[in-house]
């Protein structure tokens, strides 16, 4: 087996799924804390929204 064809270069990032940082970064935490009156679901939307984008 082809070594490069084992270890795909691109991530394979399911539908519904977004890659994002393991520690928020200050946009994701301020979109979080303006959401406070809403529920939690709705302020991880908001943090996932601001998160940078990753091209892959």
């Amino acid at each position: 087996m082809d070594a490069d064809a084992a270890c795909p270069t691109t991530p394979q990032i399911p539908e519904g799924y977004k890659l994002v940082p393991i520690d928020p970064t200050p946009e994701m935490l301020k979109s979080g804390w303006a959401e406070n009156d809403v529920s939690l679901t709705l302020r991880w939307k908001a943090m996932l929204e601001a998160a940078p984008e990753v091209k892959v």
